[in-house]
């Protein structure tokens, strides 16, 4: 490939990037304005459908997405003028009908973290993304309704396939929220609908969670596992996504009491992985797993396996390097 040639394809993937962002942010009249007169960003299926049209070919939103999480940064370094924050205009409350329990909400394709879509009024950073730890991987989605906790303080969440086919629903009581999910607690004061793509696929999952979140200790367990289909970790995922700080504060007492007690527990690649994925730098679960790793002399053995995470692999090798 040739420098014009090279420079061409740059030019091109320039302008994509360029069309995604501005679509997405759905800032109108003015692009670079910080006041616009739409009610929010444009969906990313609604973005794809744009993009597929202009481009004439057929990228998923999941695509769209990761395109602009790759070169957001640069891509806002080169347009110094863009706006860092937009204030959408507020919908007129009295004209809103309120969305049916079956109502189609955005379909994007697995392979993506949380995403909250707010209809109602709110800042936007430009080009905004969810973080990485709760994006990958996602294969099951849960659409939260805000039409049923409006009027019988009750929340449906409803679970989908990687296809977008509805598989289970859960409704939970909202007087919950009080205590437990951070992210379902903004729902009761909020005027939108919220969508929690969340990383663990197992429906199970979800229903331990809700029996949790209300409770103050976990389902008796002689082992790591608290259900025929979910474990610790998994659970653990699901609170840190949820932003729960009481059921995870439960779990993470349970793996003190299984050390404490000298308790055989199986290590999971997979799911260390996936704990990996989910938390930030700095969670007290990363610390506790790693030193677990370490103490039962497995740490060159995970390493040595190609399937283990960069995070997991990096914090191996930082206590690694202290004991030293």
């Amino acid at each position: 490939m040739n420098s014009a040639h090279k420079c061409a394809k740059r030019q091109l993937l320039d302008e994509q990037v360029h069309f995604i962002i501005i679509t997405r942010d759905n800032n109108k009249p003015d692009a670079y304005g910080t006041v616009s007169t739409t009610h929010g960003p444009m969906t990313w299926a609604a973005v794809a459908e744009a993009y597929n049209k202009k481009y004439n070919v057929l990228i998923t939103p999941a695509a769209m997405e990761k395109r602009v999480r790759q070169h957001r940064a640069s891509w806002l370094a080169n347009h110094p003028n863009y706006p860092t924050a937009i204030a959408y205009a507020k919908k007129d409350k009295f004209q809103q009908t309120p969305r049916k329990h079956t109502s189609t909400t955005e379909r994007r394709h697995p392979g993506t973290r949380e995403h909250l879509d707010k209809q109602a009024a709110h800042e936007h950073i430009a080009g905004w993304i969810p973080p990485d730890a709760l994006r990958n991987q996602s294969d099951m989605r849960y659409y939260i309704e805000r039409g049923t906790a409006l009027n019988t303080g009750v929340v449906t969440i409803h679970i989908l396939n990687e296809h977008g086919e509805p598989v289970d629903a859960i409704s939970i009581d909202s007087h919950l929220f009080q205590r437990s999910s951070g992210i379902l607690g903004r729902l009761r004061s909020s005027e939108c609908t919220l969508v929690v793509e969340l990383n663990v696929s197992a429906v199970a999952a979800i229903q331990c969670y809700v029996a949790c979140a209300s409770s103050d200790e976990l389902p008796a367990s002689p082992n790591q596992e608290i259900g025929k289909e979910v474990s610790l970790i998994q659970l653990y995922c699901l609170a840190v996504q949820l932003e729960d700080e009481h059921v995870k504060g439960l779990v993470f007492e349970r793996w003190r009491v299984l050390a404490d007690r000298g308790e055989e527990v199986e290590l999971d690649l997979e799911e260390l992985n996936l704990l990996f994925d989910c938390t930030e730098h700095g969670d007290s679960a990363r610390m506790f797993w790693v030193e677990a790793v370490c103490a039962e002399g497995l740490s060159g053995e995970l390493l040595a396996r190609n399937s283990c995470g960069m995070a997991l692999a990096r914090h191996v090798r930082e206590l690694m390097l202290s004991y030293a």
